[in-house]
C-alpha cells in the first residue's frame, strides 16, 4: 500500500462502492485509474489518505462516523464522504439531514451491542444473548425466540436478567445497563430467528445457528483484530461476509464462534456479525458476559472471503501489497 506514492500508481479499496469492480494495485492519477480495466468507486493514489481510508458507506449507524472524514444523512440512514459544509456528493443527502460531528447523532434508543456466547454446557444446544441499553428495565427485558422456519408463530418469550455495569462497576463511558438470558432446549445446529426488548423497545430481528452438540464435533473459529478507529476499515466488510456465508442454509462455512483480538470499543460495528453467530470474545475482563462462555469465538487463518479474480495490467502497479 505504502507503494502507491509511485507515480502513476494508485490503489482500488475492496468496498462496498467498488462491487465487482478490479481491486488492489492499479496505474493512475489523482482522478483514478488509467488502466483500461474499469473505473474504481474507492481511489486513493496517495499513501498518507490510506491510513485514515474508511469505507463509509459500510458503517452502520451514526455513531460510528466518529474519528472518520464520513458523515451521516439521517434520511437516508447511510453514511458518506464529506465535510462539515456537507457530503462530497451534495445530491446524496439533503443539508437539513447531514450530521457530521458524532456528538450531533440521534441518542439510539433501545437495544443495542446485541451478542451471542455458547453456553459453559456441553451437553446441550444453549446461547446465552445479551445486549445494552441506555434504560434501565428490571421487569421488561426479554428475548423472543423460536426456528427460522416457522418465524413468527413458533417463537417464544424469555424474561431476560439486568445488572447495572455502569460507573460503579467502572464502565464510567459505556452504556450503563447490561441485560443477559440464557435459552436452552436449542436443537443442535438448527437455525433461529429472535428479537431482544428492553424499555420497551424492540431490536431488529436476527438469526442464530444453534451450536452442535456431541462428540465428533469440528468447530470452525473466525478470529480478527482490532478495527482501529477509522470505522472499522476493512476488517468489518470481511467479518460480515464470513458471517452472511455463514448463515446461508446447508452453508460449509458454518461458523461456530467468533474471537475478537482487540478493543472494544467497536461492539455497535460489529452487532451484525455478532447477533448472528456464536460466541464473540474479546469481553473486558470482569464485563458481566465474560463467564457466559468458555469457547468464545471466530477465524479461520486466509484466505480471506474471495474478491474478484486478480487481474492482469502491463504496469508495475499491480505488484503493490495490500
Amino acid at each position: 500500500m505504502e507503494t502507491v506514492l509511485n507515480p502513476g500508481c494508485g490503489w482500488c479499496w475492496d468496498a462496498t462502492t467498488t462491487l465487482g469492480q478490479v481491486h488492489g494495485g492499479r496505474s493512475g492519477n489523482a482522478s483514478g485509474p488509467d488502466d483500461g480495466l474499469g473505473p474504481c468507486g474507492d481511489w486513493v493514489n496517495n499513501a498518507l489518505d490510506c491510513h485514515t481510508h474508511v469505507d463509509c458507506p459500510a458503517i452502520p449507524d451514526c455513531t460510528n462516523i466518529l474519528g472518520t472524514y464520513c458523515g451521516w444523512c439521517a434520511s437516508t440512514g447511510r453514511a458518506s464522504r464529506g465535510t462539515a459544509a456537507g457530503p462530497d456528493d451534495p445530491l446524496s443527502c439533503n443539508s437539513s439531514d447531514w450530521v457530521f460531528t458524532q456528538t450531533d447523532c440521534p441518542a439510539i434508543r433501545g437495544p443495542q451491542q446485541v451478542h451471542v456466547a455458547i453456553s459453559n454446557r456441553t451437553d446441550a444446544a444453549e446461547l446465552v444473548f445479551s445486549w445494552a441499553d441506555t434504560v434501565q428495565d428490571t421487569k421488561g427485558s426479554s428475548i423472543t425466540i423460536g426456528p427460522a422456519s416457522d418465524w413468527p408463530a413458533g417463537a417464544a418469550t424469555h424474561a431476560a436478567t439486568f445488572s447495572a455495569f455502569g460507573p460503579a462497576q467502572g464502565n464510567s463511558a459505556g452504556v450503563p445497563n447490561y441485560y443477559s438470558v440464557r435459552v436452552g432446549g436449542l436443537k443442535s445446529g438448527s437455525h433461529y430467528a429472535y428479537t431482544v426488548a428492553s424499555g420497551g423497545v424492540a431490536s431488529d430481528v436476527f438469526r442464530v445457528r444453534a451450536p452442535e452438540t456431541g462428540p465428533g464435533q469440528h468447530p470452525s473459529l473466525l478470529v480478527y483484530g482490532d478495527m482501529g478507529r477509522h470505522g472499522g476499515g476493512f476488517i468489518l466488510r470481511q467479518l460480515q461476509r464470513e458471517v452472511d456465508a455463514s448463515m446461508r442454509e446447508g452453508g460449509a462455512n458454518n461458523l461456530t464462534a467468533i474471537l475478537h483480538i482487540g478493543g472494544e470499543h467497536d461492539l455497535l460495528r460489529r452487532q451484525r456479525a455478532a447477533s448472528r453467530t456464536g460466541p464473540v470474545g474479546g469481553v473486558k475482563p470482569g464485563h458481566p458476559s465474560a463467564s457466559a462462555a468458555a469457547a468464545q469465538s471466530p477465524r479461520p487463518p486466509p484466505p480471506w472471503p474471495p474478491s474478484p479474480a486478480p487481474q492482469t495490467t502491463p504496469t508495475t502497479c499491480r505488484t503493490t501489497a495490500g
